[in-house]
């Protein structure tokens, strides 16, 4: 098999003539130009030419462009140079022996990137892909084809490969990502995207779509390799609940945070960090406590909004993750204390956020010397984030001003989602009976229908105008519907919306020592890290500004 990673010396050869000649090669290579749309006057270049078959379909397409190729192996240099002598000899093909980590220089942008069956063997892939983004036209197109070859190659193995190119794709900052697929034996995966116009890309982070082969991931789009360990935790969170009454039979918001901040509850004691920066901003019932992080260098600004069902948690819990999200994204993090039930039941909770989220639109280019924000939450705290994006827009006209939402397994729907209602008693962190007795905290009083006021559950709100946001959540959480719809409705609404679904991974997941968690914690940090740095000069709009 090396001989087809780095072919050479005569079983290299014959390595060469078997990738030419074999029928589901040539017939892999001619669909993944097809997806290219490779123009006539376009500039194209291969990675990992092989034995040029699919150079010899690019210059068939840009018969008056330019069709460049890199190969690491003189071998395949010599057999692509054959195939293509007469389109060399015409200056409308440059073949190199060179590698990715090396790549030659191009006195114009590229139009479009193609590598088949080669970024697996990529030195540092996502730093290669950024690079070359720097070689693409704003708008520039890229495809990687993927067909797994090693011995007992499945279609899940295809699936896990899509996975895998997508998440380097969104790391290097391509946008519009796509996965199409070729009906062979392994199947074959075609990721595309775009080199955004914009100069800048949050992950955008679509799920896979595999077709007919994919009824084992059902609607997950992410952790399948992972799956052992997270079933694993699963069953140890259930035992672990099972010990433990649940919030709705304790019944008591007080003793519940006063057990949860001495570490009595499903999770250990909150750490506190000293560099955490405790202090208060003015809100129209009185000063709002927020928990502010900063590092050395500030791209832009994340405004954090806590979960734990509107009723339980707080602004300093969650420390060691937001000062990771600091230092690494590059970001001051203000973390918001807003008023909990049911001592403060709705609007209380969203009117300090909205108050918190107009005062950093205001202030934050005086106070962190930047206007490049970002907001997001989990659980109550996505819900209400996007609530808070929904009142800046109805209530004070502003749009814009954020430039994506992290929004980690929100609720968005009070009178309960299908996935929901069907879950049952079943405790894995959430249950029906703790879902409503957090609802009933909240919004005390209100039938079904009264919940479904847009200001309540947003998944009912006109979502035009929204930022570009990010929608995760785990197969084994009853709100799973809550983030499938809304990301449905945020991108039938005209924005986009990047859904990534976490194989068997519980309400909460981030919150436990298993892979999946780790993972998602990294790629929320790339998420943010990318978003605030667009260069963009777009402004937020004052929709009601006469002078507009």
């Amino acid at each position: 098999m090396s001989q087809f990673g780095h072919p050479r010396g005569i079983p290299g050869r014959m390595a060469g003539w078997v990738m030419a000649h074999r029928g589901s090669n040539r017939r892999r290579n001619r669909w993944a130009v097809s997806l290219l749309d490779v123009q006539p006057t376009d500039r194209v270049l291969e990675i990992g030419f092989g034995p040029g078959v699919a150079i010899a379909e690019l210059a068939n397409r840009a018969i008056r462009g330019q069709v460049y190729g890199i190969d690491h192996s003189e071998v395949m240099l010599q057999q692509a140079s054959r195939r293509n002598a007469a389109a060399i000899r015409a200056h409308r093909v440059h073949l190199v022996h060179a590698s990715v980590d090396q790549l030659p220089s191009f006195d114009d942008p590229l139009d479009a990137i193609l590598a088949v069956n080669s970024v697996g063997i990529w030195p540092n892939p996502a730093e290669r892909l950024h690079e070359l983004r720097r070689l693409l036209r704003l708008d520039g197109r890229i495809a990687l084809a993927s067909q797994p070859r090693c011995p007992g190659a499945t279609d899940q193995a295809t699936v896990r490969a899509a996975q895998q190119l997508q998440d380097l794709l969104t790391q290097a900052g391509f946008i519009q990502i796509r996965t199409e697929t070729l009906d062979l034996d392994p199947p074959v995966a075609c990721v595309l995207a775009i080199n955004p116009a914009d100069g800048w890309a949050p992950r955008l982070l679509q799920p896979v779509r595999m077709g007919a082969f994919d009824a084992v991931a059902g609607v997950a789009t992410t952790g399948f390799d992972e799956i052992d360990e997270t079933r694993a935790s699963n069953r140890q969170l259930a035992e672990l609940m099972a010990t433990i009454p649940p919030v709705n039979v304790v019944d008591d918001p007080v003793k519940i945070r006063e057990d949860r901040a001495r570490g009595a509850g499903p999770f250990p004691a909150p750490v506190r960090l000293d560099e955490a920066v405790d202090r208060t901003i003015p809100g129209r019932a009185g000063d709002i406590p927020i928990r502010v992080f900063t590092p050395e260098v500030v791209r832009g600004v994340f405004l954090h909004l806590h979960g734990g069902g509107w009723t339980l948690g707080s602004a300093a819990n969650q420390d060691p993750f937001l000062a990771a999200l600091a230092h690494d994204a590059g970001v001051a993090v203000v973390s918001v204390e807003y008023r909990l039930a049911p001592e403060h039941p709705y609007p209380a909770g969203p009117d300090d956020c909205e108050d918190a989220a107009a005062w950093l639109v205001a202030s934050a280019q005086r106070e962190f010397g930047t206007d490049r924000l970002v907001i997001g939450g989990e659980s109550a705290g996505a819900h209400l984030a996007v609530c808070t994006l929904l009142r800046l827009r109805d209530r004070r006209g502003i749009t814009g001003a954020f430039r994506a939402a992290q929004l980690i397994f929100g609720a968005y729907d009070l009178s309960m989602s299908p996935s929901t209602r069907r879950w049952g008693d079943r405790n894995l962190g959430l249950s029906v009976p703790v879902i409503a007795w957090f609802n009933d905290q909240f919004v005390p009083g209100r039938s079904p229908e009264q919940r479904r006021d847009p200001d309540i559950s947003p998944l009912y709100a006109d979502l035009s105008g929204m930022p570009p946001a990010r929608f995760v959540v785990g197969t084994e959480d009853p709100l799973l519907d809550d983030s499938l719809f809304m990301a449905a409705r945020w991108r039938s609404a005209g924005s986009p919306a990047v859904l990534e679904v976490v194989a068997e991974a519980v309400h909460g997941f981030v919150l436990y020592p298993i892979a999946v968690a780790q993972q998602e914690l990294a790629r929320g940090l790339a998420y943010v890290a990318a978003a605030v740095r667009n260069e963009a000069s777009d402004k937020f709009s004052v929709v009601d500004d006469p002078e507009r």
